[in-house]
C-alpha cells in the first residue's frame, strides 16, 4: 500500500511515495490554487451587468483592474472568462489586454486616472473577509491617456449573417499560467481590437501575493 509522505503541514503540493520508496513528482492537492484561495490571496471582479467591451484605445468605461503604486503586493491573473449576451455591430471582435505602467495610487485630473468608480472585488475564500488591495472598475473609469496594446488573447467573437442569424461564440476563458505579473503602480484593461456594440459579461481572476515572495 502507497503511503503519503507530506512534506509541509501547511502546503497542499504534497509528495508521494510508493511502497518501494519510488518518489512520485510533485502533485498538487484539492486543485492548483487551492492554497492561495485558503489564506485569502485569490480574488474576482465580474461585470454587475452586460456591457460593450471598448477598443484597446479608449479611455473611458473599459474593465481595469488596477494596482496601486502603494499596494505593497503584486498581482498574477490567473483566468479571464467572457460570455456573450448580445450582438451588435456585426464584426470579427478579438478579445485583448492593454497596459499601462506608472499608474499611481490616486485620482486627479493630472493622474493616470481621473475617474475610477471602484465595485470590490470578492475573495474566493468565501467568508473570510480579507479584502483585495487590487481596484477593480468594471465599467464607469476615465484614464487620462490610453493603455498600450499588450497582448491578444486568443479568443473573440465572430459573427457572420445578420443579428437574427449570427453564431458567435457564446462564452470563453483564458488561462494565464503564471504568464503575467503585475507590479504595483500599473493597471490591466480587457479590451478589444475594434469598436462594437456586442455586449458581454467578463469575470478576471487573480491572486495578491506579497512582494517577498517573487
Amino acid at each position: 500500500m502507497s503511503i503519503l509522505q507530506f512534506l509541509s503541514k501547511n502546503d497542499t503540493t504534497k509528495q508521494v511515495r510508493g511502497a518501494h520508496s519510488d518518489i512520485l513528482p510533485f502533485v498538487p492537492v484539492g486543485g492548483n490554487y487551492m492554497e492561495w484561495a485558503r489564506k485569502g490571496q485569490i480574488f474576482v471582479g465580474s461585470t454587475t451587468t452586460a456591457a460593450i467591451i471598448p477598443k484597446f484605445d479608449d479611455t473611458t468605461n473599459v474593465p481595469t483592474l488596477w494596482n496601486p503604486a502603494d499596494s505593497g503586493k503584486a498581482i498574477v491573473p490567473i483566468s479571464l472568462s467572457v460570455s456573450y449576451l448580445a450582438e451588435g455591430t456585426e464584426i470579427i471582435h478579438s478579445i485583448l489586454l492593454g497596459y499601462k505602467t506608472n499608474a499611481g495610487s490616486a485620482l486627479g485630473t493630472a493622474a493616470p486616472f481621473s475617474v475610477f468608480t471602484e465595485v470590490a472585488p470578492v475573495s474566493l475564500n468565501i467568508g473570510s473577509k480579507v479584502a483585495a488591495v487590487g481596484k477593480w472598475s468594471p465599467a464607469t473609469n476615465t484614464a487620462t491617456a490610453a493603455h498600450t496594446y499588450l497582448m491578444t488573447l486568443g479568443m473573440g467573437f465572430w459573427t457572420e449573417g445578420t443579428a437574427a442569424t449570427s453564431s458567435p461564440y457564446s462564452a470563453m476563458e483564458y488561462e494565464f499560467k503564471g504568464r503575467l505579473l503585475m507590479q504595483p503602480g500599473t493597471s490591466v484593461i480587457v479590451c478589444a481590437d475594434a469598436a462594437s456594440s456586442t455586449t458581454a459579461y467578463v469575470s478576471l481572476v487573480w491572486a495578491e501575493l506579497p512582494l517577498e515572495y517573487l
